[in-house]
């Protein structure tokens, strides 16, 4: 490699379209943050719980008993009313009864949480490295003695490009 090729330090950054996708999915849910709420009684089996947003009370999802079993199935909002989630679900294939998703922005987005959590939980740390990175290139270039100005002064500026230019990447400014 080169002293002019300057390759990101860490290649663990989501890409800007995969931000922008979280941030779109999320932007489409119930605003948070949610809440579990509800009644449980302790005498009889009476049981009411309800996920809802603490910032306004929208319910994002309860539950509804079907039929004279104890299945029950989750309901979520649609123009102020809980409605069912068998009108949302998308079929896995159209012969038969099995579904892979429920097209609505709440579950969705519960659906997707614990994907989106890594991800941007990675991104914290590309970020944290990164700042770490240039922190370095810092202490490095002000480390330097007259000495030995021409020895260590093109290795400091090569950490700091890769420093810079990792801070791009993680921006999602510069391609890897």
């Amino acid at each position: 490699m080169t002293q002019n090729t300057v390759k990101p330090i860490h290649t663990t950054a989501p890409s800007a379209a995969t931000i922008q996708a979280i941030r779109e999915r999320w932007a489409r849910a119930t605003p948070g943050p949610w809440g579990w709420f509800g009644h449980v009684s302790r005498t009889t089996k009476h049981t009411a719980i309800r996920l809802s947003s603490k910032a306004n009370g929208n319910i994002v999802m309860d539950f509804k008993r079907v039929g004279k079993t104890n299945d029950a199935q989750p309901r979520f909002g649609r123009n102020d009313l809980l409605v069912g989630a068998r009108e949302f679900v998308k079929y896995e294939v159209g012969y038969r009864q099995q579904i892979d998703a429920i097209d609505h922005p709440d579950a969705q987005a519960i659906a997707c949480a614990p994907a989106d959590v890594q991800t941007l939980l990675e991104a914290l740390e590309v970020c944290r490295k990164a700042f770490e990175a240039l922190q370095n290139a810092e202490d490095l270039k002000n480390s330097i003695v007259r000495a030995e100005v021409y020895l260590s002064a093109p290795l400091a500026e090569i950490y700091a490009k890769k420093a810079v230019q990792e801070a791009l990447f993680v921006l999602g400014l510069v391609e890897s």
